[in-house]
């Protein structure tokens, strides 16, 4: 199983040293809105979870998206 980070860094083509909490959409070019959609549905294949497109379109830092990984598994 791949860790949420190893994700993030395998779907946006990063050096792990680029990882922050804020890392950020806006931020960084290499998270564009077609990897923005491929690093959801990892995650939603990776963790058996499911997003809303209001969830979806909310994450705008990495920081975001483990809160809403961890909501998740807590059932929130």
């Amino acid at each position: 199983m791949h860790t949420l980070d190893d994700l993030v860094v395998a779907v946006l083509e990063l050096p792990p040293s680029e990882l922050t909490a804020e890392l950020s959409r806006t931020g960084n070019a290499a998270w564009s809105s077609m990897r923005h959609v491929q690093l959801i549905v990892s995650v939603e294949e990776q963790y058996g979870v499911s997003f809303t497109a209001q969830e979806m379109a909310s994450v705008n830092t990495l920081d975001d998206l483990r809160r809403m990984v961890a909501d998740k598994h807590a059932g929130r």
